[in-house]
């Protein structure tokens, strides 16, 4: 006995069906896959924060030497970035993107035009030598690097460090060195004594891009006493927004 039913598709039905329905499946596990990559990426973010204030270890009495081993004393002022999430941050740069100075008339900071930005220096603290330079490579879960921001380098011993380029100083005063990677022919990196805003930006592979304002202080004079010199002549702070 034959069965027959006449509603039922036949193998051209079916087959165009598939013909419609493949793409369709195509383009809804290619936006599945996008939508997991983006999950994946942003649960994989790392979150840093930068902290400083004027006392040790963010300032650091010390003496520097360059290439031909003289020496000189001098003041180091950094920023401590930690990673307070559960993933590594990868990749991270610092880069200073421009200077304020502060105008005592209208009582506001204005951009020093002169300044060229550029990326500052990690330190080799803290037993991370290998991670000196423009890119902190990997700052692990709870770990901490610290970020040199300027050196005020005793202006009596100054003038013998040639190839750290310090001969344009202003006399007797103790100017900002501020530690960029990249020291530029125009000096720009050396800023007279005074009060700035430095605005940094901290940015990395799996990092939201971190604005940073620190303001910074130095009055021109250099006591060797650090008691005396942090916060009479000397100040850094990260202003909170």
């Amino acid at each position: 006995m034959n069965l027959a039913f006449a509603d039922s598709p036949d193998l051209s039905t079916i087959a165009q069906m598939a013909t419609i329905i493949a793409p369709v499946v195509t383009t809804c596990a290619v936006i599945v896959a996008l939508f997991s990559a983006k999950l994946q990426k942003l649960f994989s973010r790392a979150n840093l924060k930068a902290e400083t204030t004027t006392a040790y270890p963010f300032i650091t009495h010390c003496p520097i030497r360059d290439a031909g081993q003289r020496f000189a004393d001098s003041y180091w002022a950094r920023v401590r970035v930690s990673n307070d999430s559960d993933n590594s941050a990868e990749c991270l740069t610092a880069y200073l993107e421009g200077v304020k100075r502060w105008n005592p008339i209208n009582q506001r900071f204005a951009e020093v035009l002169e300044f060229l930005p550029g990326s500052l220096l990690w330190s080799d603290g803290e037993g991370a030598k290998e991670t000196q330079g423009a890119e902190l490579r990997i700052l692990s879960p709870g770990a901490y690097r610290f970020l040199d921001i300027f050196a005020i380098v005793n202006p009596a011993q100054r003038a013998q460090f040639n190839d750290r380029s310090l001969l344009n100083d202003k006399g007797d005063e103790a100017i900002i060195d501020v530690a960029l990677v990249h020291r530029n022919h125009a000096k720009t990196y050396l800023i007279p004594p005074g009060r700035y805003q430095l605005d940094l930006l901290l940015s990395g592979k799996n990092t939201r891009p971190q604005q940073v304002k620190i303001e910074i202080s130095a009055s021109g004079n250099y006591v060797d006493q650090p008691q005396e010199m942090l916060g009479t002549h000397l100040s850094i702070a990260i202003v909170e927004e």
